[in-house]
C-alpha cells in the first residue's frame, strides 16, 4: 500500500488545482485524504482505504490520481 502522508509537492499541485477553493477545502476537510483526478475534479474521504475503494468503484485508474491528507489548518 503507498504511504499515507503529506507530500509537499503533491500540496501544491493540489492548492493550484483547486486554485481558490483550497482554503475552504483544508477548512472544511483537514485531516482528511483528497484524490486528485485528472478530470479536473476530486474526491474527499476520511479514510484511506475507503477513499481508494471509492476510486476503484468509479473505475479510476489509481497511477492517474494525486493523492494526500488535507493538512489541518493552524
Amino acid at each position: 500500500m503507498p504511504e499515507a502522508g503529506i507530500v509537499r509537492e503533491t500540496i501544491d499541485h493540489i492548492e493550484r488545482s483547486t486554485g481558490s477553493q483550497f482554503e475552504d477545502i483544508q477548512h472544511e476537510h483537514g485531516g482528511e485524504f483528497i484524490a486528485l483526478l485528472k478530470s479536473k475534479g476530486y474526491v474527499l474521504k476520511d479514510d484511506y482505504l475507503e477513499l481508494i475503494d471509492d476510486l476503484k468503484d468509479r473505475d479510476v485508474e489509481l497511477s492517474t490520481v494525486n493523492i494526500a491528507n488535507i493538512p489541518k489548518k493552524r
